[in-house]
């Protein structure tokens, strides 16, 4: 994304500026309000949770019988350490409840989930905006991430973007 005019790439593909809408601390989407906001301690129950069951939500349909679902005390862990660790670790909110989270470490795009009932709402890039946003902010310019090879979904929205996007 681009902050103060600037293009960061991410992975290999060249993302131009988002409207301010991504950038926006409350985005609106359809007639909801979802709010992006920094993780704290109280929420580390609440992102395991929505990070097992979006996890799930994804995978089982891509993996069938050879999916598993992550325990949550496990993610409980994982998300203890990245907040003690200094990461970025994000929240996305609907009136309070937690629907999706994202974490940035270093030049990594850790993680980026949504419960499927939040997708293809914009969201998810809304998410990605402030983890590059923080990123940029922290002297990183350029963020990388990894993707199952068998989403396909996940693979294929920032490669069109970057097609149509490329000078």
């Amino acid at each position: 994304t681009a902050v103060d005019g600037q293009e960061q790439r991410i992975g290999r593909n060249r993302v131009k500026p988002l409207d301010c809408f991504a950038l926006a601390s409350l985005s609106e989407l359809g007639t909801r309000m979802i709010e992006i906001r920094a993780a704290i301690l109280t929420d580390v129950p609440d992102i395991a949770r929505v990070h097992a069951q979006a996890d799930w939500e994804t995978y089982a349909a891509l993996f069938g019988a050879r999916a598993y679902p992550l325990e949550v005390v496990e993610c409980e862990q994982r998300w203890l350490r990245a907040l003690r660790d200094g990461g970025v670790l994000l929240v996305a909110t609907d009136r309070g409840v937690i629907v999706g989270l994202g974490h940035a470490y270093a030049h990594r795009i850790g993680a980026l989930y949504l419960l499927a009932a939040y997708r293809r709402r914009r969201i998810g890039k809304a998410m990605l905006a402030r983890l590059l946003q923080a990123l940029h902010e922290r002297g990183i310019a350029e963020a990388r991430f990894d993707v199952v090879a068998i989403n396909a979904a996940a693979i294929d929205r920032p490669s069109r973007r970057a097609s149509r996007n490329a000078p």
